[in-house]
């Protein structure tokens, strides 16, 4: 039946101001500013009657959620969570409503509500794997193990945040890889927190390089991607891991930076967060009255509601301070204020953390369940990384198998860098000319055998194609390596190479070189490039040699 005529200027008037207001909020969105996005976004979503069709509707629910996200209002967003989560799914945007899941994780855990943080994460897990969203799962894994790390398990999400990484590195884009070394370098912060007055003072610092490491790998992925919160967040955590250890100018630079994509596009719960890092900045640096002027006006501002670990920062900068200048009034009320901050959230963490011991234990089952699914529908890409002739990696294996080591290693202070060795076999086309192809291929497999016995079981040992093979070395210095480059090269020549071709005899040639900072998206031949200039050295010096990159050549011994 065909609405009364009184009533149709009514309904298409309340359609078409709320998809105005659609467009509005989409416009506001691109040009960066959330608070008009949200108010045009609000209005649509909760237009009268629904005036919107359900797609487009979703659309504004998922605006309203990005802008109350992002502006730091967790409280409203989790409000909101339910329905928009509902609207998307059933209009078929499975993910955006993960997204808006992942963002109910990131953020409800900031006002203490650690439990809807770990719900929303996993609800936002089941539905991508449901949907069979790989870069999703990545991004909610990531989530996860930032609600472990709110709840005071940096160390169960430092685990999660190595797994991801090495799937995010090897399946999916920059804004996954981003999003993980981001998270390391915050979780890596909160371990620096828990151990900085502790009795290792080495392990607490050895956590700051690993924040300044991730933060700044995560920096040239922000700058790339283009996104002014992810650019203000990662410059806010690398300039936190700057300013404890030390590096204060370079710290305050990239804080300013921070600073002032905050105001311009309103990200206010993280524009207080760096406030207080500026604030904590002129502690550091012994400016103990503009720390002051800085933090408490700044604390006063911000209200109780604000997230409960930026006030606490504030509280404990603020005692530093005061009692630096000799308030003791003024630092017992901070430090009574953080105190209370600090029972408060203690007794909420151990909350969580006892309601979900179960999630751990569940994790640890997804986690080995996934493993021996990924084994099994990996299986014939593995076989495809293999060489057939050796039974070693091939350049596509080695590559991988060369990244996965580097990432597993990332970070770790103290330790020596992963050394490589580029091994050629010399004059191998006269081998096959001389004795034939047959016996040239028995070479290799026997040099492939050789060069596994004179490894350990953590090296990485691949044929890159040809005569040239590769090693890997983790967890020793140059001088090391290039004594074991010599062993190899030694038992190389004194080899018996087979009855089957008479006279034969085999050297190869060797260039050595440490692994150092290279771009992540480096290709295997520039991670390998010092290693193959040595190795030309080596072949250009007589062959049958070693030679090590930044030193002297290793000379045959005899």
């Amino acid at each position: 039946m065909l609405a009364d005529p009184a009533e149709r200027p009514a309904a298409f008037t309340a359609a078409d101001a709320a998809a105005r207001a659609l467009a509005e909020a989409e416009a506001a969105q691109a040009r960066g500013d959330l608070p008009s996005c949200r108010e045009a976004a609000e209005g649509a979503w909760h237009a009268a009657g629904h005036a919107l069709p359900p797609s487009a509707r979703a659309r504004a629910g998922f605006l309203l959620a990005l802008s109350l996200y992002r502006m730091g209002r967790f409280a409203e967003l989790v409000a909101e969570c339910g329905a928009v989560v509902a609207a998307l799914t059933a209009s078929g945007q499975a993910e955006s409503a993960c997204q808006v899941l992942r963002w109910v994780a990131l953020g409800v855990p900031e006002i203490g509500l650690f439990d809807t943080g770990l719900q929303a994460a996993r609800q936002g897990l089941k539905l991508a794997e449901e949907a069979g969203l790989l870069p999703m799962r990545v991004l909610l894994g990531c989530a996860m193990a930032a609600c472990f790390e709110r709840i005071g398990d940096p160390w169960q999400a430092e685990r999660l945040l190595c797994d991801a990484l090495v799937l995010a590195t090897e399946r999916c884009g920059d804004e996954e890889r981003f999003v993980c070394l981001n998270n390391l370098c915050a979780v890596a912060l909160t371990r620096h927190e828990l151990l900085r007055d502790g009795p290792d003072a080495g392990a607490a610092r050895a956590t700051l390089r690993q924040a300044r490491d991730f933060g700044r790998q995560g920096l040239v992925l922000a700058h790339g991607l283009g996104d002014p919160f992810y650019c203000a967040y990662v410059e806010a955590n690398l300039g936190d891991a700057l300013n404890f250890l030390g590096e204060h100018a370079e710290a305050e630079s990239w804080l300013a930076s921070a600073l002032h994509r905050t105001e311009m596009h309103r990200f206010e719960a993280l524009r207080w967060r760096v406030l207080v890092s500026l604030g904590e900045l002129a502690v550091e640096r012994r400016q103990m009255g503009r720390a002051c002027e800085r933090l408490q006006p700044l604390v006063g501002a911000m209200g109780p509601s604000a997230p409960q670990v930026t006030l606490m920062r504030a509280q404990r900068a603020l005692y530093r301070a005061r009692r630096a200048l000799g308030d003791a009034a003024g630092a017992l009320d901070a430090f009574e204020r953080f105190h209370r901050l600090e029972r408060q959230r203690s007794v909420a963490q151990l909350q969580a953390q006892a309601e979900h011991l179960v999630t751990r234990l569940e994790i640890e089952q997804s986690r080995r369940e996934a493993s021996a699914l990924a084994e099994r529908a990996n299986a014939l890409e593995v076989a495809a990384m293999r060489d057939p002739l050796t039974g070693l990696l091939n350049r596509r294996g080695s590559e991988r198998e060369l990244r996965a080591l580097m990432l597993r290693r990332q970070g770790s202070a103290g330790e020596p860098p992963i050394v490589v060795a580029m091994i050629d076999v010399d004059h191998f086309k006269a081998i096959n000319d001389t004795h034939g192809h047959a016996a040239g291929d028995a070479v290799l497999a026997r040099l492939a055998r050789l060069l596994r016995e004179q490894g350990r079981p953590q090296d990485l040992v691949g044929r890159l194609g040809g005569e040239e093979f590769l090693i890997a070395w983790p967890g020793i210095g140059l001088a090391r390596a290039g004594e074991i480059a010599e062993r190899v090269r030694q038992a190389v020549a004194e080899a018996g190479w087979g009855p089957g071709a008479p006279g034969l005899r085999v050297s190869a040639s060797i260039g050595v070189a440490a692994l150092g900072p290279v771009p992540a998206e480096a290709t295997l031949g520039e991670l390998l490039a010092e290693a193959d200039q040595a190795l030309y050295r080596a072949k250009r010096a007589g062959r049958n040699r070693v030679e090590v990159a930044d030193a002297a050549p290793v000379v045959p011994a005899g």
